[in-house]
């Protein structure tokens, strides 16, 4: 009797995949072709392609054809019903792969991701590596479905090279690149950071796909960063935007030389918020340079051989902190004090001095350096022993300016 049962039930499945035209290959099992068939009448109104999704069982092993048929049968006909409406090609085959790749974890994002993610997550499954990345780093914990969503969705819109990007990115930090998919650059219409920073190196002659990515990296190291201006990475890249579109100098080549690292995002991160700063406040984006060099005919022989780079220099007068300065030079030092020792200090205001001393030498009569509030909240001693230190070398003017402020007081 159950044999007969049996029968019948495959005969069924048979009959349903051929009288739908479903193109099945010969040879495949009794087995996957019953599960072809449950698939194909539980969709009666729905083209989820069954005979190709048939296909593609018969060639898994037997564990893998449970796997996903145990999956696939969780799947409601109101979830088919939105694939379908979605326009994605062979959307069974797409659900299959996804849950041979992830298990039942694509299952479940599928059924709570946004509609215009569902094709997005399809269609990812192409990508197994990436596929599986993303699906962890949600599973885990670590980001939301929202930002799953809008992680596949960016993904889904980039172009090869960016996605190759992505794809490397994923294989250092899953969070963090899923994180940095998350992020908007919105000077208006928003944009992904990805495409958008590929495109900036598209748009200016001194930055190539290496650098970008790096920059990148940058970026997406900048995550844990709780502290100054770019405990907002959205307003730092809106920052760079705003530079980029005013064309100020020296852009590509702050951009350039970052590592793509923490201590990489600090760097862009303080000296982008001082050039917009001083930008946003009047001066024309002719009269600001980032990263200008010092010229070795300007520094006297005695004075101490260090950085040739100011981080900003602005030929105008500029306000700070109430008080103008002509043509100051402005020096970034994005510091936090609890990641410091008393080695370490002696070595952040060492590198500095000389650093200051060079600039005054060379003829910079106003020099500015801007920090972290709580930097200097802690260290205001060794700031007010800094300026001192720099006037009384023996090479630099003792009437030349030294200001220290922050970048918080810079926003006020």
């Amino acid at each position: 009797m159950n044999g007969l049962r049996h029968s019948a039930r495959l005969n069924y499945a048979i009959r349903a995949l051929r009288s739908a035209g479903r193109a099945v290959d010969p040879g495949i099992s009794p087995r996957v072709l019953a599960i072809g068939g449950r698939l194909d009448s539980a969709t009666p109104d729905v083209d989820v392609e069954a005979g190709r999704f048939t296909n593609y069982l018969g060639r898994q092993s037997q564990t893998t054809q449970y796997r996903i048929a145990r999956q696939v049968d969780q799947i409601s006909g109101s979830t088919w019903q939105k694939l379908d409406d979605l326009g994605v090609a062979d959307p069974a085959t797409k659900v299959a792969r996804g849950v041979r790749t992830s298990g039942a974890t694509f299952r479940r994002a599928l059924g709570r991701v946004s509609d215009p993610a569902k094709g997005a997550l399809l269609r990812l499954t192409d990508d197994a590596a990436t596929e599986r990345a993303m699906l962890r780093a949600w599973e885990n914990g670590e980001i939301s479905t929202r930002q799953l969503a809008k992680g596949v969705r960016r993904f889904d819109e980039l172009d090869a090279s960016e996605k190759a990007f992505v794809r490397e990115s994923l294989t250092e930090s899953d969070t963090g690149t899923m994180g940095l998919l998350n992020l908007d650059v919105c000077n208006s219409p928003c944009e992904d950071p990805i495409d958008w920073a590929f495109e900036l190196s598209r748009n200016r002659r001194g930055l190539d796909n290496t650098e970008t990515k790096q920059f990148l990296q940058a970026v997406r190291e900048g995550e844990d960063v709780s502290i100054g201006p770019g405990a907002s990475r959205e307003q730092i890249l809106e920052s760079i935007d705003w530079l980029a579109e005013k064309d100020v100098n020296g852009l590509d080549s702050t951009i350039r030389d970052i590592a793509g690292s923490e201590t990489g995002y600090k760097q862009i991160a303080g000296e982008s918020h001082v050039a917009r700063y001083v930008q946003g406040g009047g001066i024309s984006a002719e009269d600001i340079t980032m990263q200008r060099d010092i010229l070795a005919s300007e520094i006297p022989d005695d004075a101490p051989k260090a950085s040739t780079e100011v981080d900003v220099v602005v030929d105008e007068s500029v306000t700070i902190d109430g008080e103008t300065l002509d043509s100051p030079a402005i020096e970034s030092k994005y510091l936090e004090p609890e990641t410091r020792n008393e080695f370490t200090i002696k070595q952040e205001f060492g590198d500095p001095e000389d650093k200051l001393v060079m600039q005054a030498a060379a003829g910079q009569d106003n020099i500015v350096v801007v920090t972290t509030e709580e930097f200097l909240e802690s260290y205001q001693n060794r700031f007010d022993t800094l300026s001192e230190t720099v006037r009384q070398h023996s090479s630099v003017d003792s009437d030349v300016t030294i200001k220290v402020t922050t970048y918080e007081r810079l926003e006020s």
